[in-house]
């Protein structure tokens, strides 16, 4: 078989597996839409290198829930040993990809993994690659995956597992129609017009290929017509049996086709033969989807349900039958019932696979076809799909489904769930950034439940959920008043769990106070072995949420970075998505104080793109990138995304949530000398300060900016020391340094800024390292008003001719992107890497906030940086 226009490909196919070879894996993506050759491209790299490694091959289903760790199961025969029992025993996934590491690493050859069409990937896969990935420097493995470019947006979680990946180990590969060239070359001994043939098809070599091997070689009005026309040329059982294959959503075990049609085994081999399908170890499938999906869709309506039906009742006679694939047949079989039966049971295999979103599909299709069912099931089943919802970021939803459960629940005499649906509604509202109604809800659980005539666990529950939101606004006495009712509760249930909430609710408040700051620590810690001897995993993630907060305040980097990376992988192994985006705020925040602002503005990019995204997650992503824009330059955008966050804070009334707004906004005053009309956050603390607020690094930064807005704070503010010898003292010396030794470059700027000429000088200094042109701009104009001379001018004219801050190199690969321009042809040019460049665009794509070449090299021309 001749590979037109693919040599290319093969070729850094054949680099990587050297570099494999040579101890180095790598992970590679081979992009295109259907019909372009991925796996006409894997098969010819297979058969150059079968010989000298092992070779595995999974794939994803386009199911209408895929089957979690689909590409795992196909390839368990072949790894065999502990990695096989555990993927059948359905043991936690870190265990499974674990073994799995470990297994490649055994091999005595390097081992190629091929996982196809990830566009289709559960996110259990997606976790897989992303795990794999992280690790595939060392694992003795090139892992290839293959995608629908124009689909992989379509799955998020795909898509975020990809957006990290490292770029250091990650190749991608695009592959492109052919040109016209190549078309008259394939047909130059045939009678077919090559110039009509790419006329019709544009290259696509599937396209192509099936006009050419059609019988008569016509064009065909459309390459459905094609497609069907060779579907036509089979015999009449030989077309209903390809039929049938078709509306299996990938490949079908050739077992089970013999068991639907016993006789198909004498049909099969025309077939075969056809090209319409191939063989693929035991299995039967499509040799394109383009192929399967024009057949399906030529089935009638009637014919299509009768077929999914005829296959749903093969499966129900199968023990071990995949239970999503059933829910996707009985679905088109039209058999709402068995969707109800079934979904449920496949929903709770998925969730417990950490597929949640999966699950959250499956439980939504059951509630969907569910007719009639007694209330208690009901609500179990409303309560299944809005905890899938709430872990996985739909809380409109999540709480849309909790407010049904309460309708159902309004009559009941079932006190105990309807108030432990309020908890649940606490919240879920609280999460969504609307305290009062958290509050609200939090009393009317403790109203129910206290009703009762006993003291149940649900009530111990209601008890720390309330204490938590005592804690949230730094109200220490209710805090500790509430948690310790709820443990004397949970300790008559033996719930540790329970305990270990309330712990850390209590912990947490201490950690506010500079005198119980290490008894908080010691509480927080217990309450961490009470939930890792329990097993749960809210809590434990809950616990080092509250410490990685704790440690990016204090700008303890050390300790923060000790736990904050686990944490973050903690959540990804277990899907718990909710604190993972939190998480990453969090992490975009130590990343702008340590001003690594790319960094910083792509994580919080990767949070504030998420659909639906909770208000405590965005609050805590807009915060670092509106102040990192605003130091930059970029004015509006940080004023609109001030305007956003400062309204979400509000909603709160959370101090923790008000504080840091309130200084991103007296920053943005003090920059630009313009003062915000509403000025309800700024005014927030001082009108509360009464109560006492504990956070001294918060209050502090606060104050700091108080003093540089020219307003006044209260002395009897808790301010860390450094602080106040800065702002009371008037001694920035041990403020700076305190903060240089931290790298934390901009802070100590903006302290210097408080100083003398001397210290004026050095405050541009360290800004200009940092390319914040707006704040030198700020800091030259204090010089100017005192009456300094020789001001220092700061950014690099060549940097701060343009609005988003690029360098001279950036600025030389934008215009070579503008040119249409490759990464290799970009690096042949301007005589750097590939790498580089892929660099170069990275940071482009950052400080241009576009996610594409084509979008950059129009923002480009719109801020005037490219004409």
């Amino acid at each position: 078989m001749i590979l037109y226009e693919r040599d290319s490909y093969l070729t850094l196919l054949n680099t990587y597996f050297d570099e494999l070879q040579n101890g180095i894996g790598q992970t590679v993506i081979i992009n295109g839409e259907a019909g372009l050759g991925k796996t006409v491209l894997i098969e010819a790299f297979y058969n150059k290198i079968k010989k000298h490694c092992y070779f595995l091959l999974g794939s994803c289903d386009s199911l209408f829930t895929p089957r979690p760790l689909g590409p795992l199961f196909d390839i368990a025969t072949d790894i065999g040993g502990s990695f096989k029992n555990l993927l059948y025993a359905g043991s936690e996934r870190n265990l499974i990809f674990s073994s799995l590491l470990d297994r490649l690493k055994t091999f005595d050859k390097p081992c190629v993994f091929v996982i196809e069409d990830i566009h289709w990937a559960d996110e259990s896969t997606a976790d897989l690659i992303k795990f794999l990935s992280r690790r595939i420097s060392n694992s003795n493995c090139l892992l290839i995956l293959t995608a629908r470019e124009n689909e992989i947006g379509l799955n998020k979680a795909i898509k975020l597992s990809i957006s990290e990946i490292s770029p250091t180990h990650l190749q991608k590969l695009n592959l492109i129609n052919l040109s016209k060239q190549a078309v008259l070359d394939m047909v130059s001994d045939m009678e077919i017009s090559g110039r009509d043939l790419f006329k019709i098809t544009k290259g696509h070599p599937f396209f192509v290929t099936e006009i050419i091997n059609s019988k008569n070689r016509e064009i065909p009005e459309s390459i459905a017509d094609v497609i069907l026309t060779k579907l036509h040329h089979l015999e009449d059982d030989e077309k209903e049996l390809t039929e049938l294959i078709s509306i299996f959503p990938n490949r079908v075990e050739a077992e089970l086709i013999l068991k639907l049609k016993p006789e198909s085994l004498n049909h099969l081999e025309n077939i075969l033969k056809s090209g319409i399908l191939v063989e693929d170890g035991h299995y039967l499938r499509f040799k394109h989807e383009i192929s399967r999906l024009v057949v399906a869709e030529s089935i009638s309506t009637f014919k299509k349900t009768y077929l999914h039906n005829t296959i749903l009742q093969q499966l129900q006679n199968n023990n071990s039958a995949d239970l999503a694939l059933m829910v996707h047949h009985a679905k088109n079989a039209n058999k709402p019932n068995i969707v109800a039966e079934l979904a449920p049971k496949a929903g709770d295999n998925a969730s417990n696979w950490g597929a949640h979103l999966e699950a959250a599909k499956l439980y939504k299709m059951a509630i969907d076809c569910t007719s009639e069912m007694e209330d208690k099931q009901w609500v179990q089943l409303l309560e299944k799909y809005s905890i899938e919802c709430y872990l996985t970021n739909q809380l409109c939803e999540a709480i849309s489904i909790r407010n049904k459960i309460t309708k159902v629940l309004k009559n009941s005499e079932d006190a105990l769930s309807r108030g432990d649906n309020y908890r649940w509604l606490s919240r879920m509202h609280w999460y969504n950034g609307n305290n009062q109604e958290a509050f609200n809800f939090a009393m009317l659980a403790i109203e129910q439940l206290e009703a009762l005539s006993n003291q149940t666990k649900e009530l111990a529950l209601a008890y720390t959920n309330l204490g938590q939101l005592h804690m949230l606004k730094n109200d220490f006495e209710n805090t500790i008043l509430w948690c310790k009712k709820s443990i004397e509760i949970a300790k008559k249930h033996n719930r540790k769990d329970i305990v270990a909430h309330a712990m850390t609710n209590m912990g947490s408040i201490k950690l506010n106070r500079i005198e119980t700051e290490s008894e908080g620590i010691k509480v927080l810690q217990n309450a961490l072995d009470l939930a890792i001897d329990s097993n749960n995993q809210d809590h434990i993630i809950r616990i080092k949420t509250s410490l990685i907060c704790h440690y990016t305040l204090k700008r303890n980097f050390t300790e923060l970075n000790n736990i904050l990376p686990t944490a973050i992988e903690f959540c990804e192994n277990h899907e718990i998505n909710s604190y993972l985006f939190y998480l990453k705020g969090w992490d975009a925040r130590q990343n702008e104080m340590l001003g690594n602002w790319d960094r910083a503005l792509q994580l919080s990019n990767t949070v504030l793109k998420v659909k639906n995204q909770a208000s405590i997650n965005r609050i805590v992503a807009l915060v670092p990138k509106a102040r990192i824009k605003m130091r930059k330059g970029q004015k509006d955008e940080a004023k609109l995304l001030l305007t956003e966050v400062a309204q979400l804070a509000l909603e709160t009334n959370e101090a923790q949530r008000l504080l840091p707004v309130a200084c991103a906004m007296l920053e943005y005053q003090w920059i630009y000398d313009e003062i915000f009309e509403n000025q309800s956050v700024i005014e927030f603390y001082s009108e509360m300060s009464a109560k006492g607020y504990y956070v001294t690094e918060l209050v502090s930064e606060y104050a700091l900016w108080l003093t540089l807005n020219g307003l006044p704070f209260s002395k009897e503010w808790h301010l860390n020391p450094e602080y106040i010898k800065l702002l009371i003292n008037n001694n920035n010396h041990e403020a700076v340094q305190f903060m240089l030794d931290r790298n934390c470059n901009y802070d100590a700027a903006i302290m210097l800024a408080l100083g003398n000429e001397g210290d004026l000088r050095k405050s541009i200094q360290l800004l200009d390292t940092l390319d914040a042109s707006a704040t030198i701009d700020k800091v030259r104009n204090i010089m100017k008003s005192k009456g300094y001379k020789s001001i220092p001018v700061g950014i690099r004219k060549s940097t701060k001719s343009n609005p988003a801050l690029l360098t001279n190199r950036q600025i030389d690969v934008l215009k070579e992107l503008g040119n249409g321009l490759q990464n290799t042809e970009i690096a042949n040019k301007l005589f750097i890497s590939s790498k580089t460049v892929e660099h170069h665009i990275s940071s482009i794509f950052v400080k241009l906030d576009v996610n594409s070449r084509n979008k950059a090299v129009i923002k480009a021309k719109e801020l005037g940086i490219l004409e």
